[in-house]
């Protein structure tokens, strides 16, 4: 009789039978599987947590040791945060996160646990936050991020989970604000920054992510400046040393003209020279030798009256002067 016993009692040793339990804390993790605490049977059964306001905080179910279908995450004020779907206590398929109001805040797929394809984030009034195009575990390919109402405020690539390449920022009604170049995550050229009207606003040099003073810079070519309303602010042309060349202007930002003059080919100020009030009147004018004043120069007050008239010799030197 006792042999008659035995072999039911060795079968359903075998048989993995559910289990129930109230929390992970009940459970140990071993190589990646649950076991039951203080057991070497591995887990199966229902998963419920809450906070400690008795709110139900996740729900899931373990099979074998390994996290199954698919878990639901609750925020503490009650409203589902949170839906993934799991195989084999891998990530896979689609996953969403939600909103206090019901409505999709990030929507997603996994692949063999990694994010993969199209994802996208909403506002709450289910306008798009951004939208990130996933190829793999750390590589995006593609990023795209909107102010409210679906506007588009920022795009740029991935390469290795590094930023990569040209990155674009939009001011709320589109108007370019920053183009910004990226090489393995770290600025590199200028940062360009533009006024909303769409005037070029500044620049400014990186190399391997850290600034470039300007003295170290070498700009060549044309030169275009504008204040914030729009108004040009100055222009000009630089050689291929970096050093200005031919005629340079400045305007206050009223769009009256400030100075003017001219540099030769090795950058410094030559011929007339002029420089004006705010309210257009000269302020003076006089000659430059190889960035040394020459010969004579009158100064006005603002209403154009004159000041005085100074006298330079050819070395820049003051020979005289004469006040009214």
């Amino acid at each position: 009789m006792k042999k008659l016993f035995l072999i039911p009692l060795i079968l359903f040793s075998l048989i993995s039978l559910p289990s129930l339990s109230e929390s992970m804390d009940d459970l140990v993790k071993r190589d990646g599987l649950y076991f039951i605490k203080n057991s070497d049977d591995l887990f199966t059964g229902k998963i419920k947590e809450f906070y400690n306001t008795d709110e139900i905080r996740i729900t899931g179910e373990i099979i074998n040791g390994k996290l199954e279908g698919t878990w639901l995450e609750y925020h503490k004020r009650g409203f589902l945060y949170k839906k993934i779907k799991l195989k084999n206590g891998i990530k896979e398929g689609p996953w969403f996160q939600y909103h206090e109001n019901g409505q999709i805040h990030i929507k997603g797929n996994f692949k063999n646990g990694k994010k993969e394809g199209l994802e996208v984030t909403f506002y709450e009034d289910i306008s798009l936050t951004y939208k990130c195009n996933y190829k793999d575990v750390k590589k995006i390919v593609s990023k795209y991020c909107y102010h409210e109402y679906g506007k588009l405020k920022s795009q740029g690539n991935f390469k290795n989970g590094k930023k990569e390449g040209p990155w674009f920022h939009y001011y709320f009604f589109g108007q370019l604000m920053h183009k910004i170049d990226y090489k393995n995550g770290k600025k590199e050229g200028y940062v360009v920054t533009y006024h909303e009207n769409g005037k070029f606003k500044s620049g400014i040099f990186y190399k391997n992510g850290k600034v470039v003073s300007k003295k170290d810079i070498k700009k060549e070519g044309l030169e275009v400046i504008y204040y914030q309303n729009g108004q040009l602010k100055s222009k000009g042309k630089y050689d291929k040393n970096g050093e200005k060349v031919g005629e340079w202007i400045n305007y206050w930002s009223s769009g009256q003209l400030k100075s003017k003059g001219k540099y030769d080919k090795n950058g410094e100020k030559v011929g007339e020279w002029m420089n004006f009030w705010s309210n257009g009147q000269l302020k003076f004018k006089g000659n430059y030798n190889k960035n040394n004043k020459e010969g004579l120069w009158v100064s006005y007050n603002q209403n154009g009256n004159l000041l005085f008239e100074s006298h330079y010799n050819k070395n820049g030197n003051l020979v005289s002067i004469f006040h009214y």
